[in-house]
């Protein structure tokens, strides 16, 4: 079994324009961003456009939070026909989903995990998966559990995200926990954190054992990597875009965007300044697209670096 590389579920960040780019390139499984499935459940008409796809994407997950078991299955019941896999999320550290008892706030109810995971694979026709964090501290470490209830409850694979949930982004991610969930589990393990090079793609594989990798940030304005990573895996490599090559992505991506979006200007700043990482003055770069009043305007900037 091939390793396979995911798309992490960013919030605000995996639109279907992104998503295609990151296929395009050779991303084997996408996902839509995290979405509310209590929102969903009472047919939020935003939430719903969030996790609108189209048949080229697949095959694509869809993630949700969320506590109340009920929801969370009529949530995932009402749109499972349009995705090949429903992922649950036990990590989230955000403030606004961790201070209402979602995401990795979830840790610490073992047994709520078990109804949740258990419920939706009892209900649902498509592979029920989870992505989780270590914990909530260093202190309180519960990945081996967590993952042993996953497991025991029917999921299909684990993707752990390295870090605890007080870590946030920050500090470097501990791949020793992604290697603890290998070694206790006997289905698919998906590494997740720091994977920020080619290299850190083929360490991560043989310091953890994990099945399939899921890459995050590094895709962020650079779909390319999926390609950069695949190509390491095959033994080869691939240098780094120029900017030339960066500016035709984002054209590839605003192309998309305008396909299959519903256009609105501060999502296309923000996904302008994503492809401007590592460009030289791209602070000022940014801060021109900050100030951009229309479309055009954000364009001819690319246009111009």
């Amino acid at each position: 079994m091939k390793p396979k590389l995911y798309l992490a579920p960013m919030a605000g960040i995996n639109n279907i324009a992104f998503r295609l780019l990151c296929k395009n390139y050779g991303c084997d499984i996408l996902s839509t961003e995290m979405v509310s499935a209590h929102a969903l459940a009472r047919s939020n008409k935003a939430t719903q456009r969030m996790i609108s796809t189209i048949p080229k994407e697949k095959p694509i997950s869809v993630q949700f939070f969320g506590l109340n078991t009920k929801y969370i299955i009529k949530a995932a019941q009402l749109v499972e026909n349009n995705f090949q896999y429903i992922d649950f999320n036990i990590g989230c550290p955000a403030p606004k989903v961790f201070n209402q008892g979602m995401g990795a706030a979830l840790l610490k109810r073992p047994a709520k995990i078990k109804e949740i995971i258990s419920k939706l694979v009892d209900k649902c026709d498509k592979p029920i998966t989870a992505k989780m964090r270590a914990g909530i501290t260093k202190n309180k470490l519960v990945h081996i559990k967590i993952a042993k209830i996953i497991e025991k409850a029917g999921a299909s694979a684990i993707a752990i995200h390295a870090r605890t949930s007080k870590q946030g982004y920050a500090g470097k991610a501990n791949w020793e926990y992604i290697k603890d969930v290998k070694d206790n589990v006997n289905i698919p393990v998906i590494g997740n954190g720091d994977i920020f090079s080619p290299n850190d793609a083929i360490r991560m594989l043989e310091q953890t054992g994990c099945d399939h990798l899921m890459i995050a940030r590094a895709a962020i304005g650079n779909p390319f990597f999926f390609y950069r990573v695949k190509q390491r895996l095959q033994g080869k490599t691939t240098k780094e875009l120029t900017l030339k090559d960066k500016k035709k992505m984002f054209a590839e991506w605003h192309k998309l965007y305008h396909k299959h979006c519903q256009p609105k200007l501060p999502e296309l700043r923000h996904n302008a300044q994503w492809f401007t990482k590592s460009i030289e003055n791209s602070k000022k770069i940014r801060h021109k697209l900050s100030q951009a009043k229309s479309e055009e305007a954000i364009v001819d900037i690319i246009k111009n670096i």
